[in-house]
């Protein structure tokens, strides 16, 4: 007889199995997903461009999921230096800068901390689950609701060190079907981190400050923009980040050049000066109007952007150099606003306050490098 077990063919183990990810079943031929234990630690410190009473982000890796308390919304004051900044701003460089009253849900450290959430998940990432950020408000009336979430891969997240505390990221939120807004888009500022265990003391979160900063967008162009105007449509790029927004001035279509950097001053929040600043979005908003009708400017899309670097100093005091790196970005609108109505050619530079004044950091002349750069390509 051939005896119990699992047959006569030779035995696989974990270790042959670790490139597939795979693990034989003690007493069958059958394979399993090798496991292993994932604990999230996370620190929300506020959220961004939310309407509602109250809110409170949860925390979810497959069934298992942690939440923050709920905290009441806040709004910012306009400061001094707002003023001065609005005095000292270039005439050159478009309409004004006007300042929104977005509100926000700042979460102390004792309101924002999540517990720790672990688990088991397997080792191949292709088989994990999703991490999710869900961000819940109540509204003035009364009722609970999910107005947007975040979702990426684990690998996505830094590994936790103890004793060193991490810097925290902008996540832009994906709006829930319905509430969708043209006008302003949702996100978190939090810490998402990943270890082995969760028998670890979790240190304190990093203390932030706000910073002054000059978030610069050249604004080039537009191209295959969908509108349901007249061919004597007008179109206007509106730029916001951080509570501020400006506008470049209406040009013809179908095909806008528009040819004008707009300044935004803004603050953000930094550990020191030495270091990045926690970048938030920035919205571009696509603009049309009749010129034949009195009616006011149509959203036609948006398209959220993250800057990734600041032109600083470098150790010997010399002004770090930029080149310019303009890139299509797609403007989604329509009913559910995930339809592509339109491109816009734009770069973004982003550079300390304190700094606005030095020749060679000023804006870049826009129509000849343009012309250099649309030869080349």
């Amino acid at each position: 007889g051939g005896g119990g077990g699992g047959g006569g063919g030779p035995q696989t183990t974990p270790a042959e199995n670790e490139g597939n990810f795979l693990a034989p079943i003690i007493g069958s031929n059958l394979l399993e997903p090798v496991l292993e234990q994932v604990c999230l630690l996370s620190d929300v410190y506020l959220v961004m461009g939310a309407d509602g009473r109250k809110c409170e982000v949860e925390i979810s890796f497959g069934a298992n999921s942690g939440k923050t308390a709920a905290v009441p919304k806040t709004y910012e004051k306009s400061s001094s230096i707002s003023a001065a900044m609005q005095a000292t701003q270039d005439d050159d460089s478009g309409p004004p800068q006007s300042q929104q009253q977005v509100g926000k849900f700042v979460f102390a450290e004792a309101k924002g901390r999540v517990d720790p959430i672990l688990v088991m998940t397997p080792v191949d990432p292709e088989s994990q689950p999703y991490v999710m950020i869900n961000v819940y408000t109540d509204s003035w009336l009364g009722g609970r609701k999910r107005i947007g979430c975040y979702m990426a891969r684990l690998d996505e997240f830094p590994v936790y060190e103890p004793g060193s505390p991490s810097k925290p990221r902008v996540y832009p939120l994906t709006a829930m079907p319905g509430q969708a807004s043209i006008s302003r888009s949702a996100s978190v500022m939090m810490t998402l981190e990943r270890s082995p265990t969760e028998d670890l003391v979790r240190h304190e979160r990093r203390r932030l400050k706000p910073m002054m900063y000059i978030v610069r967008t050249y604004c080039f162009m537009a191209r295959n923009i969908e509108s349901e105007g007249s061919q004597t449509d007008e179109f206007e790029l509106h730029v916001s980040c951080a509570g501020r927004s400006r506008e470049t001035q209406s040009e013809p279509g179908p095909a806008p050049m528009w040819m004008k950097h707009l300044d935004l001053e803004v603050s953000l929040k930094s550990v020191s000066a030495k270091e990045q600043p926690v970048i938030e979005p920035i919205q571009l908003t696509l603009l049309s109007r009749n010129l034949g009708t009195f009616s006011p400017h149509a959203r036609l899309g948006k398209a959220i952007c993250m800057p990734a670097h600041v032109r600083q100093q470098d150790s010997s005091g010399s002004l770090e150099p930029y080149a310019l790196a303009p890139q299509w970005v797609e403007v989604k609108g329509g009913r559910c606003r995930e339809e592509t109505v339109g491109e816009v050619l734009v770069a973004f530079e982003l550079l300390p306050y304190e700094f606005r004044g030095h020749q060679s950091w000023q804006p870049q002349g826009m129509p000849s490098w343009l012309a250099r750069w649309m030869e080349n390509m």
